[in-house]
């Protein structure tokens, strides 16, 4: 009977977390918790204790998130559970990325990622590589971040998912811009766009041109930058985005200076 009315509420702390209402959440699961507790569920508990961190994460409740999270991990690591600690882990990482305490949240993400290559669980792989280079980035020692990203990006080929691949390139692009790797960069731009163009989601297609305009830019390919950047120009004015469209502007008409040509920005 315990079971079936721990299960009854978090049914119900799962369907207030996805209508965002955090505080009914953890109500529910608070009164899941006690009920696991009694019937000595230690799994049902560390579990419930995970959501009840998320939630609480959700709502900047930081110390009672960590709290939440800690007291899970102790009790999968009391049930050698590792995919429970990896978990736990992950979640410790991302709070520690949303306090801002880069290195704790390193450190959580790097204890994460070998349970996740021992499981043989790619996708987890991925995503924690992608929290990694995320958080290295943050720290500003981008080599690092553009390994982890090339790791992740691998895996995302792998297992042909198109748009955790394209936050990827448009992610790695970006880091290694800033390294100076600009045909890398100019590489993931452009395989962005492949997959923009096969999944039908060109949301962000202009901000990608701009930056295809820059890279081409940066190695003196001042024509093909030129092209790239009226095209994200044309996309910034049809959206009415004036400070992109002011960016855009400003560097083809040094490309245009550079390369003697008469501006020819659109008004």
């Amino acid at each position: 009977a315990g079971s079936g009315k721990a299960v009854c509420l978090d049914h119900l702390g799962n369907v207030y977390s996805k209508m965002g209402r955090a505080a009914k959440a953890v109500q529910y699961y608070q009164q899941s918790l006690k009920v696991k507790q009694t019937i000595e569920d230690v799994t049902g508990e560390a579990r419930c204790r995970v959501r009840i961190g998320i939630e609480h994460l959700s709502l900047h409740e930081v110390p009672k998130a960590h709290e939440e999270f800690s007291e899970a991990l102790k009790l999968f690591e009391r049930l050698e559970d590792d995919n429970g600690m990896a978990i736990c882990y992950e979640n410790l990482g991302d709070m520690y990325m949303k306090l801002g305490d880069i290195s704790d949240a390193i450190r959580c993400y790097e204890l994460c990622l070998p349970i996740k290559v021992d499981a043989w669980d790619r996708v987890g792989q991925a995503q924690c590589l992608d929290n990694l280079a995320l958080a290295h980035f943050s720290a500003s020692d981008l080599r690092t971040a553009a390994a982890c990203y090339e790791q992740s990006l691998a895996i995302w080929k792998e297992e042909a998912d198109k748009p955790s691949l394209m936050a990827c390139c448009e992610a790695l692009g970006g880091v290694c811009y800033q390294l100076d790797e600009h045909l890398r960069s100019i590489e993931c731009y452009v395989q962005y766009l492949s997959l923009s163009h096969d999944i039908g989601d060109g949301a962000a297609d202009h901000q990608i041109l701009l930056r295809l305009g820059l890279s081409n830019a940066a190695i003196g390919e001042d024509a093909v930058a030129l092209q790239f950047l009226r095209q994200a120009l044309s996309s910034f004015v049809h959206l009415g985005d004036l400070a992109s469209r002011t960016v855009c502007l400003q560097h083809m008409g040094r490309l245009e200076g550079k390369m003697g040509q008469p501006e020819q920005g659109l008004v």
